[in-house]
């Protein structure tokens, strides 16, 4: 996959996102269930495999067609890993998905690119994908979610929209992609954490790799 960012950060480092990755290494345990939302080629998703062990699942959503059979070839040694090829939303529908091909693969949204570089610089394609809202996937499977990471490129507003069950009922930790990058119809970092704590959950920030807390800034 190289040269896309992930595969590159992982050659040269070892890791990627090293605050997430150092996190989610002292928060999970034996036995926990990790949904991995926006799985890409399954970095985040083979490290909570190996976390969470035997005993815990790892669910990992990815609808780019070309980026889930990498996410397939690299899960396909972790049992606890169940890769499903479809989006996360806040309903059951069929969606439109900009893919801007296999070097910008962790672009791919169903938004516009987050990226100006990729907005301006190559071509895209567009295609159907269907989506699944979070909480039509829990109560189908079965499971109680321990952790669930949301990075969908300026799709994380619709996730959150899909996860009233979840949230209220079985209140797992979320994490969350933020950072506003002026993409048209996309929701804001601050109603994203707003319509979190509305659940009455506490937001965090990770400093390396521990969770402190976070005020939300004023506008």
């Amino acid at each position: 996959m190289l040269p896309d960012d992930v595969s590159v950060s992982l050659r040269q480092n070892g890791f990627f996102e090293y605050d997430l990755s150092a996190f989610y290494l002292r928060f999970l345990k034996n036995g926990m269930t990790f949904v991995d939302v926006g799985a890409h080629v399954g970095y985040f998703s083979m490290l909570a495999s190996r976390a969470v062990g035997p005993a815990g699942r790892v669910f990992s959503f990815e609808p780019t067609q070309s980026t889930y059979d990498v996410l397939v070839t690299n899960a396909r040694t972790e049992s606890n890993i169940t890769p499903i090829n479809q989006a996360v939303w806040s309903e059951e529908a069929e969606i439109e998905l900009h893919d801007y091909g296999p070097c910008f693969s962790a672009f791919n949204s169903a938004f516009g690119a987050r990226s100006e570089g990729v907005r301006t610089g190559f071509s895209e394609r567009t295609h159907s994908v269907q989506a699944v809202s979070p909480d039509s996937f829990v109560r189908d499977q079965g499971c109680t979610p321990h952790v669930v990471k949301i990075d969908v490129e300026s799709a994380e507003g619709h996730v959150l929209r899909g996860m009233h069950h979840v949230l209220s009922e079985h209140r797992p930790v979320v994490s969350l992609e933020v950072g506003d990058m002026g993409v048209p119809g996309a929701a804001s970092s601050r109603d994203l954490i707003e319509h979190v704590l509305a659940y009455d959950y506490r937001a965090f920030e990770l400093s390396d790799g521990q969770a402190l807390p976070h005020q939300p800034k004023r506008e």
